[in-house]
């Protein structure tokens, strides 16, 4: 008799959360459907000289040891930025773990309802926080 009591209690919880990951499944939808034109508009604002970074002058730096120091005033690599879907990948395995609350306060958290509403300049703080969540 108690196991039947155990189910019928949790029958609204499974619905709820059910109804929870559909929310979430749809916003992350609507957010991969408005990512791509917005990455694009993006890339495309990156100028194309901005992009390669040359290789040193090994027989330069044989002849004159000194430019190896003067590297520190160039352009170095940079971390490849951080992109919606990365975010999404971490937020969705953190909802699927039961963090389904947690995540829809991070996202809101930025003054937004929507991840694609976030500043991209936020990316990498929103991905560490995403990874932080418990």
């Amino acid at each position: 008799m108690q196991t039947t009591s155990s189910i019928q209690k949790l029958g609204p919880l499974i619905a709820a959360l059910s109804q929870s990951l559909t929310e979430i499944a749809s916003i992350l939808q609507e957010d991969v459907q408005t990512a791509a034109p917005v990455k694009e508009a993006q890339q495309a604002k990156i100028p194309e000289s901005s992009q390669v970074i040359p290789e040193k002058d090994q027989a330069a730096e044989k002849k004159n040891p000194a430019i190896k120091d003067s590297s520190k005033g160039c352009l170095k690599e940079t971390e490849s930025p951080v992109t919606i879907p990365q975010i999404r990948a971490v937020l969705a395995e953190k909802s699927q773990a039961g963090l389904t609350e947690k995540v829809r306060e991070l996202i809101q958290s930025y003054g937004v309802k929507k991840l694609s509403e976030i500043s991209p300049e936020k990316y990498s703080e929103v991905l560490a926080a995403a990874k932080a969540l418990k």
